[in-house]
């Protein structure tokens, strides 16, 4: 004979195996698809942040860039310094599943920017997108 807990256990499982095909459609039928109701997250400001970029001499930092929406991307590249200073490198947009690659000692050479020339530090890119994946 099977303990109390063991029984009930027993009977829930059975009701569950045996519960008719009406019963399981009916249930199935009430539920939505997920896609008719959602609601898709507004455009905000997103940004990434990636750990090292440099122009020392022998190294090449290149950016590549791919957009996964359907519309335009408007990339702003940013480099930091150690000491925290930003600059604000030309931004750069991406056609829908489009891959662009941005060659960072050009880009800085572009800004008008000498006191990078030959440094390294952080990058932050910023867009407005509905989800930071985008990028």
């Amino acid at each position: 004979m099977l303990p109390r807990s063991r029984s009930l256990l027993f009977f829930a499982v059975l009701a569950i195996v045996f519960q008719s095909p009406a019963a399981i459609g009916q249930a199935s039928s009430k539920q939505s698809p997920p896609h008719s109701t959602a609601k898709l997250p507004d455009v905000k400001d997103q940004e990434q942040i990636f750990a090292y970029w440099t122009t020392e001499t022998g190294w090449l930092s290149e950016l590549q860039l791919r957009n996964n929406t359907s519309q335009d991307l408007t990339v702003t590249p940013i480099v930091r310094l150690a000491d925290g200073a930003e600059t604000s490198l030309s931004p750069v947009t991406v056609k829908p599943n489009e891959v662009k690659s941005v060659n960072l000692g050009a880009a800085i050479a572009a800004a008008s920017a000498p006191q990078l020339v030959g440094t390294y530090g952080s990058l932050v890119l910023r867009y407005r997108s509905r989800n930071y994946r985008n990028l």
